[in-house]
């Protein structure tokens, strides 16, 4: 459905466009270069109907919107598409004063100073293509931080971990952009939060922490991966390195899979940073206007947030995630003992109203509404991105038929995100999808991840279904799973994949590749074995 909208938006841009002109358009790689300046789009400036979804980006596009409505937007500014030229040099040098000038107008709105450790300024760099793909393009926060400027943060939010937090956020984005592997950094802050004795980052002193940040760097420069330390240049970096993610494989292969054309190319949105990770009063996350489980068009805020945290993450799914709503929480059985709502009640309560302004008053589509909050009153809450819900496009999804069998081989509970009951043999890696697929041909397959990221996408394309430990309803696993048309199950937290050994435990019983389990995208219950199942018209279903 919303690759439909978009298609829909998209051919209504190419015929306003084709309308200036009877020629047909030259190729991307021939035509003309942009004016530069006027590719550098302010999201306060004034409505410009040259300027769509293609030109924008979904993200970019919605963001200049919402900011025309009256919503609190971090100030920033948009590239478009135009400068992004795949098989071609960047257009780094006739970017420069361009882009220097915008940093000056967005200096003077926010009395801050990129670059300037007395007042920095911190931004955050993030793709922005005609159709959302989430997860598959890179995206940069804390852009603009090095080592002196880290104590300019601490004093000027009052928070010497909430810098050192930020600066490690950036070392990693920056290094896995290089190469250096995810689990790399997992095992360092793994290590730090065992040497402190504390569950949680959120919990370790800022001194650890400052260790930790400069941990990360000696990381990134032992890999042989070249840090940038001014922070102009880190900017024009970051800028390049989202442009050339259009082009990873997995963008790629998530392109092909959804018939998204490669010529659409992707925006970038440079924006000032907030701060969800300020401390116990702060926070981050996605909220829907509707349970993506149900078929109910009611409008009903569910999702996840999270503490002292930024965005990434929620949507990436590595964190223990805490749900929007009471009656999310109660809905989803999960041992959250918070919600929002309950927790930030002002927060809940200005986001419900932005929920119902989007939805009933300006007549959108069911949103997907990423914010931040930098205290508990709502008027430092931002919006960073809303997007439409995506939801199945069927009614008729399979249920496990109720038995006694059923209940006595019931393992345990995670958060159903997408799809109905599927019955399928484990796998955890590709090499062990080739083996079952050969050992039971034609049999479903189910992923088994302790978290999803965008890498894993390749796998997810070869198999019926993901279970995971981490995430909520709002991370890219469950995104994408109800994107591509898969069963998902998310955030089972009794749940557990031995890497060494390929093995997993659910529930405290031990599965290995090829065994067979059950899992109810819907409920989110897991099962031993395989049951009887039959399809059930679920319209209507909160």
């Amino acid at each position: 459905l919303l690759v439909g909208r978009v298609l829909r938006a998209c051919d209504e841009t190419r015929q306003s466009e084709a309308a200036a002109t009877s020629a047909p358009a030259p190729a991307p790689a021939t035509r003309p270069l942009p004016a530069v300046a006027g590719e550098l789009i302010a999201l306060d400036g004034p409505p410009d109907e040259s300027h769509g979804i293609l030109s924008l980006g979904n993200k970019g596009f919605m963001l200049r919107r919402l900011t025309d409505l009256g919503f609190r937007v971090p100030r920033g500014f948009v590239l478009t598409t135009a400068l992004h030229r795949p098989g071609l040099p960047p257009l780094r040098d006739e970017l420069v004063p361009h882009l220097r000038d915008r940093l000056r107008r967005l200096e003077g709105a926010t009395g801050l100073r990129f670059g300037d450790p007395a007042r920095p300024l911190l931004l955050s760099v993030r793709s922005g293509a005609p159709i959302s793909m989430p997860g598959m393009l890179d995206s940069y926060l804390n852009v603009g931080i090095n080592p002196g400027i880290v104590e300019g943060v601490a004093a000027l939010r009052g928070s010497a971990w909430t810098a050192w937090d930020a600066y490690r956020r950036f070392l990693q984005f920056w290094g896995m952009s290089h190469g250096i592997q995810r689990d790399s950094f997992s095992e360092l802050i793994g290590e730090a939060k065992r040497r402190s004795g504390v569950p949680k980052k959120a919990l370790l002193p800022a001194g650890r922490m400052r260790e930790l940040a400069l941990t990360y760097r000696e990381l990134v420069l032992d890999s042989g991966v070249e840090l940038v330390d001014d922070p102009f240049e880190q900017l024009l970096t970051c800028i390049g390195l989202v442009q050339r993610s259009w082009e990873s494989e997995s963008a790629r292969t998530y392109r092909r899979e959804l018939h998204v054309a490669d010529e659409w190319r992707t925006a970038v949105i440079v924006q000032m940073m907030v701060f969800g990770n300020l401390g116990p009063r702060s926070g981050t996350g996605v909220a829907l206007t509707r349970n993506p489980a149900g078929r109910s068009e009611s409008l009903q805020l569910w999702g996840d947030f999270v503490i002292q945290d930024q965005g990434d993450d929620v949507v990436s799914g590595l964190v223990e995630t805490f749900p929007i709503t009471e009656s999310q929480r109660l809905h989803e059985s999960r041992e959250a003992v918070l919600s929002l709502e309950a927790e930030f009640p002002r927060i809940h309560e200005r986001l419900d109203g932005i929920a119902r302004q989007l939805v009933e008053t300006y007549g959108m589509n069911h949103q997907e509404i990423e914010f931040t909050f930098e205290s508990d009153d709502p008027a430092d809450l931002y919006v960073l991105q809303t997007r439409d819900t995506v939801v199945s496009a069927s009614a008729i999804v399979p249920m496990f038929e109720p038995s006694e069998e059923l209940d006595r081989d019931r393992l345990t509970m995670g958060i159903g995100v997408s799809g109905g009951a599927l019955c399928g043999r484990i796998a955890h890696t590709a090499a062990e999808i080739v083996a079952v697929k050969e050992r039971y041909p034609g049999e479903p397959i189910i992923l088994l991840r302790p978290d999803t990221v965008p890498d894993d996408i390749p796998l997810v394309l070869q198999v019926d279904g993901m279970l995971t430990a981490l995430g909520g309803a709002t991370s890219h696993a469950a995104l994408a799973a109800r994107r591509l048309g898969k069963t998902c199950v998310v955030g089972c937290r009794s749940f557990a994949v031995d890497k060494r050994r390929s093995c997993s435990s659910i529930g405290g019983s031990q599965f290995v590749a090829g065994d067979l389990i059950s899992i109810d995208g819907i409920d989110g219950s897991i099962y031993r074995g395989a049951h009887p199942a039959r399809p059930v018209n679920v319209m209507g279903r909160s």
